[in-house]
């Protein structure tokens, strides 16, 4: 009985290929083209990069006209137009810091697909650990069923107790509980996904098995050089910091004057030859200089809060991509061993317990110690593949994108 319910570990997995199914590509592809929070963010970029020739731009100039009626019956028409005219360099500095204020916008967006990205992979490889320990929960639960029956068959013969009979009874109840539970959770990470994918509620999704996990083979100081190349993070504090530069050279020119140019032209219908011009050009002198003080120290000081905040940035994505990398390569070298050596090592063992219990020279004990190891094992492989996953994602949202993994797959790093 037990040879035939062992074949039951070499089933196939729900994660099946003879079914069209979503990889984790097509699904960030979705997450990409749908997610609600995306979508604002790249809308908010292109609204300021709109705003930029705004920022550059004169104000309207001032167009008048007036009729002036005298005594007598005779007027005369006035025309005038007036053009204000910022100091040379202040409408440069006020485009350049709403550039930058766009460019952290696009940052920003940027910073949006990845975390979607990662969220998508973390629910992706979640689910494929929720799927497989519910199937292999399945499958156990079968031969728990089977050894059961086997224990209750041994109390009739003489050759077990009760206790083993019922113990081998509750054992396959909790398993069998146990592959309930997972697989109503994996359809609450679906809800998850949908929501990520902007899907309705209650979508199903046949998902791809992954791959088996490879390591990354890059050093730390590579992946950093990758990070200050491709990680939003680092250019969004870049421009930051642009930013507080440009409004520091504002505030210096906040102490110049500004300039209006005007011109008036008066014209007597009544005198056929009369016709009176006046050209000005007016100042604007900013004389109250507590006001330019206190927004030129504003600035200074968003100035150092800029550099603190690129600063801390840096050091966080340094943080990361360090302490990720560890965690990716761990995890892959625990899931390969998992499924090349304990899985096979943990099912030899219960085949040679299950012999010696057939023959009698193995108790009950010894063969419930083999399915609960070869339970373990079986466990352990998607849940080490499930933080692969998670950790990957993280690593690869601190760098910015892609990282370079080992050309074989299932290799593994000692």
């Amino acid at each position: 009985m037990f040879k035939i319910l062992i074949l039951i570990f070499s089933a196939s997995s729900v994660w099946g290929s003879e079914i069209p199914s979503h990889n984790l590509d097509s699904l960030i592809h979705l997450a990409l083209k749908n997610n609600p929070s995306i979508l604002e963010a790249k809308e908010h970029w292109k609204s300021l990069m709109a705003q930029v020739p705004a920022a550059a731009t004169w104000e309207d100039p001032q167009i008048g006209f007036e009729r002036m009626n005298y005594q007598g019956g005779a007027g005369g028409n006035y025309w005038s137009v007036a053009q204000n005219v910022p100091f040379p360099g202040k409408l440069s500095q006020a485009a350049k810091m709403k550039r930058h204020e766009a460019m952290i916008a696009y940052q920003k967006y940027r910073a949006a697909e990845l975390d979607i990205a990662s969220q998508v992979a973390v629910e992706y490889y979640r689910i494929f650990w929720l799927r497989e320990t519910s199937s292999i929960l399945k499958k156990d639960s079968d031969l728990l069923r089977g050894i059961a029956q086997v224990a209750q068959a041994s109390v009739a013969s003489g050759r077990a107790s009760s206790d083993e009979a019922l113990s081998a009874r509750a054992a396959f109840l909790k398993v069998k509980d146990a592959a309930m539970e997972r697989e109503n959770e994996s359809l609450i990470e679906e809800e998850s996904l949908n929501a990520l994918l902007s899907r309705p509620a209650g979508t199903r999704w046949i998902l791809a098995r992954p791959e088996d996990p490879r390591p990354v083979e890059a050093t730390p100081q590579e992946l950093d050089q990758l990070a200050k190349e491709m990680s939003p993070d680092y250019a969004l504090a870049l421009h930051e910091i642009m930013h507080a530069k440009a409004m520091v050279a504002l505030g210096r020119l906040g102490f110049l004057p500004d300039f209006q140019f005007s011109m008036t032209q008066e014209a007597r219908p009544y005198v056929a030859t009369m016709e009176d011009s006046a050209y000005g050009v007016n100042l604007s002198i900013p004389i109250w200089f507590w006001k330019q003080n206190s927004l030129l120290k504003a600035a200074k000081a968003h100035k150092k809060e800029a550099e603190a905040s690129s600063q801390e940035a840096v050091n966080e994505t340094l943080r990361q991509v360090h302490s990720e990398l560890i965690e990716v390569n761990l995890r892959s070298a625990l899931a390969l061993s998992y499924k090349r050596e304990i899985i096979p090592l943990a099912q030899s063992a219960f085949k040679i317990t299950e012999k010696n219990y057939e023959t009698g020279r193995a108790n009950f004990s010894k063969l419930s110690d083999s399915v609960r190891a070869l339970l373990d094992a079986e466990l352990k492989y998607p849940e080490e593949v499930n933080l692969y996953g998670e950790h990957l994602a993280k690593l690869e949202r601190a760098v910015g994108g892609s990282v370079p993994f080992s050309t074989k797959k299932g290799e593994s790093n000692p």
